[in-house]
């Protein structure tokens, strides 16, 4: 009898154990927590570089250089970024109301100081844009992963600001938009 309380409690930890690792993201990796499915339950989302981001320089296909935003909850799918070496997921909140938090994110890539920040929401077919990509200026004095060139307005309305070269140098733009 004793054997078998012992066996329960050890078989009881391991599960506590297994369910504490999977809210964790690897070591190592660019992450953020938040509700992004709308279960009531917070997860990780976290930003996995291509293998060869680092030697891109040798490469003769920089195509192949694409991240993956991941998820601790298994049941959310993946977010395949295109052209994407580096990047920290920014948890943006509910900027639409529909009760799940929003991603923002800059993928980081190997050439150009332009750039797209991006934002995804979850619907059921999938991970979408919420807006259109935003066009950003990657100036040393501007940190889009701390600062993200995004403000929440009020319910599915959101103040952007994006980038554009005129009258010799780089302008900053703001405009307000909708969620989707």
């Amino acid at each position: 009898m004793m054997l078998k309380r012992l066996l329960l409690c050890f078989g009881a930890m391991a599960l506590v154990s297994s369910a504490m690792a999977q809210n964790c993201p690897p070591k190592g990796y660019n992450s953020t927590l938040g509700d992004f499915n709308g279960d009531g339950k917070k997860e990780y989302v976290y930003f996995i570089p291509p293998k060869d981001a680092d030697r891109w320089d040798e490469l003769s296909d920089l195509s192949v250089l694409n991240g993956v935003l991941k998820f601790t909850d298994p049941s959310i799918p993946d977010i395949f970024l295109k052209f994407c070496v580096t990047g920290v997921p920014n948890n943006l909140g509910d900027l639409n109301g529909d009760g799940k938090d929003e991603i923002g994110i800059q993928p980081g890539w190997v050439t150009s100081s332009w750039g797209e920040y991006r934002v995804f929401t979850l619907k059921s077919s999938g991970w979408i844009d919420a807006i259109s990509p935003i066009a950003v200026y990657l100036d040393d004095d501007l940190d889009f992963d701390t600062t993200p060139p995004i403000k929440k307005l009020g319910k599915g309305k959101v103040r952007i600001t994006n980038f554009q070269w005129g009258n010799g140098g780089v302008q900053k733009n703001y405009k307000v938009v909708r969620i989707k």
